[in-house]
Formats: C-alpha cells, structure tokens, sequence
C-alpha cells in the first residue's frame, strides 16, 4: 500500500468513529432516557390481570411440588399396569411360539436334507427384507427371521452386509448366515 493509500484508509477510519459517536451519543442517549422514565414496576395486581386475559393461573413452589409428586406416582401406577399386561402378553406368545416351533421342529426331523439357495442382495435391501427372503426359501424356520435381523442389529453387522449373491444353507446357524452376507471390511 502506498504512503496516500494509508492516510486514505486513516481518514476514512476516523470520519468512521466520529459519525459513530454523534449517533451514539447524541441520537441514542436521547431515547434511552425516554425509555427509562417510562419503564414501570410491576405488582401483584398487575401480574393476576395479565394472568387472567392468558387464562392462566399462577401457583406458589410448595402447590407445584405436590401437583408434580402426585402426577409421578400416578403415571408409574400407569407404567406398572402396562408392564404387567405386556409380562402377561409376552408369556402367552412365547408359548404359543415354543408350539409352532415343535410343530416345525418335528417337520423338520423328517426332512434331513439340507436346502442350498442363492440368494441375491440387491440395492436398497434392509436386513429385515433378506431375513423375509431366506424364510420364504424355507432357509430359517418360521419365526426366526426377526432373530436373524436381531442378531445382525446386535453385532452391528448391518454395516457391512454386501450386494451380491450368497448360497446360504437350511443347515446354517443364524451366526453362520449373518457372517456370510456381512463382510466386514
């Protein structure tokens, strides 16, 4: 920069500052004051009215603190009813389950052979679809394709499940069929 280039620059800076302060000073300072002077305190009665025009109410700390106790009691009292259908629930599927799996389980010992499928991932394919297409394969039994997509989510194998074509076995465990479509990299 030459030696005129700064005192340009210098000047402009201090005109900068100068028209800054006048504002500030004598603009500003003018309505600041006002604003001051017209600030006012406010009360109780104002507080209530204002209140009331929101439909809202105002309670004090101990009034609060009761209302919070007995909204927490009352929804774990919720909580544990739900828990306990849910448990009762639970115990009705799982039993219903361990039938239909000795239903398949006998099915199943009559047929020894193993099926072999290839199976082909493609594109946009989540671990719950592949988990439907090797049921449908009769590759895992019935009721064990959300197992296999557990087992994947469990692992953390989602990440590296590939595209491409696999042959997977009906003899495979859920491990051995999860770690075949999974290359982890």
């Amino acid at each position: 920069m030459t030696k005129n280039g700064m005192r340009a620059f210098a000047a402009g800076m201090i005109i900068t500052c100068a028209v800054i302060a006048f504002f500030y000073y004598f603009m500003l300072s003018d309505t600041g004051q006002a604003k001051k002077a017209t600030s006012k305190t406010l009360s109780d009665s104002a507080v209530e009215d204002y209140l009331a025009k929101k439909g809202q109410i105002a309670v004090d700390q101990k009034t609060f603190n009761a209302w919070q106790k007995a909204e927490t009691e009352k929804d774990s009292k919720q909580d544990s009813k739900a828990s306990d259908e849910k448990s009762t629930d639970q115990k009705d599927q799982s039993t219903a389950k361990s039938d239909e799996k000795s239903k398949t389980d006998d099915k199943d010992a009559s047929e020894t052979k193993p099926t072999k499928v290839k199976i082909h991932i493609k594109s946009g394919m989540t671990s719950t679809d592949i988990a439907d297409q090797l049921e449908s394969e009769h590759i895992i039994k019935k009721g064990q394709a959300d197992d296999l997509v557990h087992y994947i989510v469990k692992n953390g194998l989602e990440k590296y499940i590939q595209l491409g074509t696999y042959t997977v076995s009906s003899d495979m465990s859920l491990a051995e069929i999860a770690k075949t479509i999974a290359k982890e990299r």
